[in-house]
């Protein structure tokens, strides 16, 4: 599926946006005994548990909220753990065209091609700056 041009996405998905777009974009099974409890669990590595929002105004709306230094390394983290979880599954190139399209760049599609493994090029999709935008 080929996006329309336009500009590119801005705002940073949060750690939910982040995890459900990362679980759709591989079709995971979320029936499987105790997938409900690694989502929390992801959810939680990824400092946005539900409802413990850390104000009445609800979670962060801005990118300094889920981009800090230790967030990006728990989404590469969570990245990582996802791709082995799945183990050849999934197909990188499929993978990338299906949720990036033409937003991927040639440096991504250069790491990606070079990867040391399957989940490893998963990975770095999932973690890379045009996977966390929306």
């Amino acid at each position: 599926m080929r996006r329309r041009p336009g500009p590119s996405p801005s705002k940073v998905k949060t750690a939910s946006e982040f995890v459900i777009a990362s679980l759709r974009a591989v079709d995971a099974r979320l029936d499987q005994p105790g997938s409900d409890k690694a989502v929390i669990g992801a959810l939680k590595g990824l400092g946005q548990l539900p409802f413990a929002a850390p104000s009445p105004a609800g979670w962060p709306d801005r990118a300094d909220g889920w981009i800090g230094p230790d967030a990006v390394m728990e989404r590469a983290d969570y990245a990582a753990t996802l791709a082995r979880r799945l183990r050849g599954r999934v197909e990188p190139g499929g993978l990338m065209e299906a949720s990036l399209g033409p937003l991927a760049s040639p440096a991504l599609s250069q790491a990606v091609a070079r990867a040391a493994s399957v989940d490893d090029a998963v990975a770095l999709i999932l973690a890379s700056p045009e996977f966390q935008r929306r």
